[in-house]
């Protein structure tokens, strides 16, 4: 239970977004306490249909579930005028509308801010596309993560290219317009009047490159993959493998920490040491020091060095797998267990506040 769990009960959102991005901003604000309506084509939302091979025959796809959870839904099909007047009682009725058409499609189905104003003066639209609305470009998240330079940066040195195993770019735009939709509202709170906030993926995914981008602008370096490894820290994202075959990584970000490992490890020698010093050193040198680190965590067990990492305060984490996540007590306040048709759904929070 969340101290803002009924935050827009008064408020009404008409989601008409499709995938990813666009509903999973609708599921947040209906856990902020929205009263969300999704409104979807004949054909339905084209996630209805991306089910794993395990997935049972004519059942919803797991993947529409989890983004959806138990949303109102209602078909309309905008060629039909009398579909397009129905939904213009329902833009009146609304606060806030989401979709993600591209600037065309807008224009064709009379979901543009121009025209929604004129239905709703004060109408809050949010507008999430993958190359900016006036690009007709069809994008998916895999494509984003190319055209982003995320991929180039992904993956073992040496190696090809890596994606990142869930829809980042999807979910980084999708806050991106959580934020968005929540400024407008501050902003209709103070001036009575609605606004038009526009998410592309792109610019999303590239607004999250941070440290990465400005290795690149201020220091003129393209970043390459480094598997797990940071380019600016030593000894940061090492993995090595303990007495029980567990993998634990160390992820040390500053003097004191290393200062505090060489204790930990009984290497006292390495703080003062002309390759280990200090941490542009340590990058120069981190494969030796890697090398001299694997040897004293191979020689004891996962939970002698995390109780040990824990006691020097020292950031350390075993690789677990999604169910030693989900099982664990400690991610029970992040389920969510809803009833939507007959169907049981589980899935993960939205907002972790």
């Amino acid at each position: 239970m969340s101290q803002f769990d009924d935050l827009l009960k008064n408020l009404k959102v008409l989601e008409l977004a499709t995938a990813l991005a666009g509903p999973l901003t609708g599921t947040f604000l209906k856990e902020l306490g929205a009263d969300v309506l999704k409104i979807e084509p004949p054909h339905g939302d084209v996630s209805r249909y991306w089910k794993n091979s395990f997935e049972p025959v004519g059942s919803q796809s797991i993947y529409y579930q989890v983004v959806n959870g138990d949303k109102k839904t209602m078909t309309l099909d905008l060629r039909n005028s009398t579909a397009r007047k129905q939904l213009s009682q329902l833009i009146q009725e609304s606060d806030i509308v989401i979709t993600n058409f591209h600037h065309q499609q807008a224009e064709k189905f009379g979901m543009t801010f121009e025209k929604l104003s004129a239905i709703k003066s004060d109408i809050i639209l949010g507008n999430i596309t993958g190359y900016g609305p006036k690009s007709g470009k069809a994008a998916f998240d895999m494509m984003i993560q190319a055209d982003s330079g995320l991929i180039s940066m992904t993956g073992s040195k040496g190696g090809m290219p890596t994606k990142v195993p869930i829809a980042i770019a999807d979910i980084l735009a999708s806050h991106q317009l959580r934020s968005g939709t929540l400024c407008a509202l501050l902003k209709k709170g103070q001036t009575g009047k609605g606004s038009e906030i526009q998410v592309s993926l792109i610019d999303s995914m590239i607004s999250a490159l941070t440290n990465q981008a400005g290795n690149y602008l201020m220091g003129k370096q393209i970043p390459v993959r480094m598997g797990t490894l940071h380019p600016s820290i030593a000894p940061y994202g090492e993995v090595f493998e303990t007495a029980d075959a567990k993998s634990l990584l160390i992820a040390v970000g500053s003097e004191g920490q290393f200062q505090a490992l060489c204790y930990a490890l009984n290497k006292e020698e390495w703080q003062e040491h002309p390759k280990y010093r200090d941490n542009q050193n340590r990058l120069i040198n981190r494969i030796d020091l890697e090398r001299e680190i694997y040897p004293v965590i191979k020689s004891h067990p996962a939970k002698f060095w995390l109780a040990k990492f824990e006691k020097y305060n020292i950031p350390a984490a075993l690789i677990r797998n999604l169910q030693e996540v989900l099982d664990d007590p400690e991610a029970a306040h992040m389920l969510v267990n809803e009833l939507k048709d007959q169907i049981q759904i589980r899935r993960l929070k939205t907002f972790v506040f």
